[in-house]
């Protein structure tokens, strides 16, 4: 529960920290859209020059029936990272959906996460449709999404 807690006090920084950097632009035209995804998480944050991370894709069957839709309301057909803060079926269950729908060459930097793997079903469907842009993100990593925006990972696994 503790490292829940981190991670969630980490996450909220994080995005804090992005609202902070685009205010010095123009603030109406950075997005983060925090969607229902039940239980779990998922967050799509989109800079003022279109730059795009979905953050997290909820349980199995939400990055079709959820997040798929949500981006085709916004006019997304393709992001720019994929990132999973965890490999619990809550944040990664639609990942997978998502980039199988809108195709891996569709996400045109990176899927970033953990490193390691996981020894689940859900899992194992995340990791083979990200295989071919997945890469272990590091502390301190900074990921620009343009426009003054940039994403710094805090922490990997509990580190720093």
């Amino acid at each position: 529960m503790k490292t829940q807690q981190r991670y969630m006090h980490a996450m909220a920084l994080t995005i804090g920290l992005l609202v902070l950097l685009g205010a010095g632009q123009s603030q109406a035209q950075l997005a983060i859209h925090c969607l229902d995804v039940g239980q779990g998480d998922c967050t799509l944050i989109v800079s003022p020059t279109g730059g795009t991370l979905l953050f997290d894709g909820g349980t199995n069957g939400r990055g079709s029936d959820t997040v798929l839709p949500y981006m085709a309301s916004l006019g997304l057909s393709a992001l720019d990272y994929v990132s999973a803060s965890h490999y619990h079926m809550d944040h990664i269950g639609g990942l997978d959906e998502v980039v199988n729908s809108i195709g891996i060459d569709s996400v045109r930097a990176a899927v970033l996460d953990r490193g390691w793997s996981y020894t689940t079903q859900t899992y194992t469907g995340y990791a083979n449709a990200v295989e071919a842009k997945r890469t272990t993100i590091l502390d301190g990593q900074v990921i620009d999404l343009g426009g003054g925006v940039t994403v710094t990972c805090v922490t990997v696994n509990g580190n720093g």
